[in-house]
């Protein structure tokens, strides 16, 4: 059923609202006729009709098709040909369709009686690879497709997140801005060194001593504010700094600094189904540390 949804598509000249059905006929032609004639439509966006007005934002649209395929490239360009991707992986006809990390890909030839079997649009962002032009792929910085995927009849569908949730914490703020840094500290309780000994009951006379060697040790992180170093109480479990702080910070690039650590804690992630590191490191650590490997070495993560 299409009637609770709307649609958008992008083309090389601009964002538009379309009718359902060309719409839906856009990404049947990507995957059913051998000669792809739609080459100038980026992507089609399918809403549900109470999140949209009677026409779309252009420059919401194109941000969000933008980041979806920033979201999205790296699984299309590094896996292009293999099978079994994922858990839900699963063959459906003659299209393929296969899901990771919150990305799913068709992928085929097929009948249009099989794609009318297939295919059942749902609320997303649906991009053709195929269809970007290369300098607009460099001009996002992205990496140029394989040739292999770049002739292939690839469709890309990407979540819409939901516009009217309430924003989190290091959403639409930057990790270097004041209002986000005062906003962390005071949704996270941050310990002073001090502080550090009295959660171990340390009594000895050098009160910053043991958080100063645990994150020389890199066992736990810190940040500056207001003069001070402030540690996360949230590394912390029954006075010890828990394990896997300590398997996540050795992932990590040199270069960070505790307040980037501090934004990779705090900021929801499609890998964790979009929960956020932080409440996952007591629950599920593991799934914390592989998130981290992910992050720190995206060219090997899958």
């Amino acid at each position: 059923m299409t009637t609770h949804l709307n649609a958008e598509m992008l083309r090389s000249t601009g964002a538009a609202a379309a009718p359902i059905e060309e719409a839906i006929g856009t990404v049947k032609k990507v995957l059913c006729q051998p000669q792809d004639t739609s080459k100038d439509v980026y992507a089609v966006i399918f809403r549900a009709k109470h999140k949209s007005g009677d026409e779309p934002d252009h420059l919401l649209v194109m941000n969000a098709v933008i980041s979806a395929a920033r979201r999205c490239w790296h699984e299309v360009s590094k896996r292009p040909t293999k099978r079994g991707w994922g858990s839900n992986a699963r063959r459906a006809g003659t299209i393929d369709v296969t899901e990771h990390n919150g990305i799913r890909i068709y992928r085929g030839c097929s009948t249009p009686e099989e794609f009318q079997k297939t295919f059942v649009p749902e609320e997303g962002i649906y991009i053709f690879p195929a269809h970007l032009k290369l300098n607009t792929v460099e001009q996002l910085g992205l990496e140029p497709l394989p040739k292999d995927v770049k002739a292939s009849r690839i469709v890309l569908q990407v979540g819409i997140e939901d516009e009217s949730a309430p924003k989190t914490l290091s959403e639409g703020l930057d990790r270097e801005s004041r209002a986000w840094r005062e906003h962390f500290i005071s949704h996270y309780k941050g310990l002073s060194a001090a502080g550090v000994a009295d959660e171990t009951g340390n009594t000895a006379k050098n009160r910053s001593a043991i958080a100063s060697r645990w994150a020389s040790d890199k066992k736990i992180f810190g940040v500056r504010f207001q003069n001070q170093t402030l540690y996360p109480a949230f590394q912390f479990k029954d006075g010890e700094p828990i394990p896997a702080i300590a398997d996540i910070l050795k992932e990590m690039p040199p270069s960070f600094t505790g307040w980037d650590l501090a934004f990779f804690f705090t900021s929801p992630n499609s890998y964790l189904d979009g929960k956020l590191p932080v409440d996952l490191l007591k629950s599920k650590p593991e799934r914390v540390v592989a998130l981290a490997h992910a992050f720190a070495h995206a060219a090997d993560a899958f």
